[in-house]
């Protein structure tokens, strides 16, 4: 894990010129390495955009630095110790932009973590409908007896889901994060 710390911090900074830089061929550096049971990938994926002091350049870089990553043959569907994969993560962070870049590689959009959730019901939990949006329209599908809509969804927008129309209600805040149940969607059934 040493040997990818210099790799890690640039990664984690969001420095896609210093992470190129380091990936090239004479410095060793592998886009595959893996620092505190984490691909480098989801460290570049994981932007929190309601902590980022500078959203708008810190989340250019992020995506900036997925792709010099994912150019320089990251796995774009690896996962870490909880299944999660970086779409997972960018969805997560409402990261946009990031999610666009690993939408045009050879991303398992439908892909599920240990706890069964894929990037959409991930994106739709935390309050982010263009995400949720943006995924829904490169063929990712809500799972059985759940609708874009639904509603504990804690999101205001409307968006049609895969396969039918529904309006989203909500509060736009994380308002679902009280749900007793202990599911991610409260009961479904």
């Amino acid at each position: 894990e040493g040997y990818c710390a210099p790799l890690s911090l640039a990664v984690d900074l969001g420095r896609p010129r210093a992470v190129a830089l380091l990936l090239d061929a004479r410095h060793g550096y592998d886009a595959n390495c893996v620092m505190h049971e984490e691909p480098l990938l989801h460290l570049a994926c994981s932007c929190d955009v309601r902590r980022a002091v500078f959203r708008d350049l810190r989340v250019r870089d992020r995506a900036e630095t997925v792709g010099v990553l994912v150019a320089a043959g990251a796995d774009v569907n690896a996962t870490n110790q909880r299944g999660e994969t970086a779409l997972m993560r960018s969805a997560s962070g409402g990261c946009k932009e990031v999610v666009e870049r690993l939408l045009s590689s050879e991303v398992d959009i439908n892909a599920v973590d240990m706890s069964g959730k894929s990037a959409v019901e991930i994106a739709q939990k935390k309050g982010h409908a263009e995400i949720v949006r943006l995924l829904l329209d490169h063929g990712a599908t809500m799972p059985r007896g759940r609708r874009f809509g639904d509603a504990d969804d804690g999101i205001e927008e409307s968006a049609p889901n895969a396969d039918e129309d529904e309006s989203i209600e909500g509060s736009g805040s994380d308002a679902d994060d009280d749900d007793e149940s202990g599911s991610a969607f409260g009961s479904i059934g």
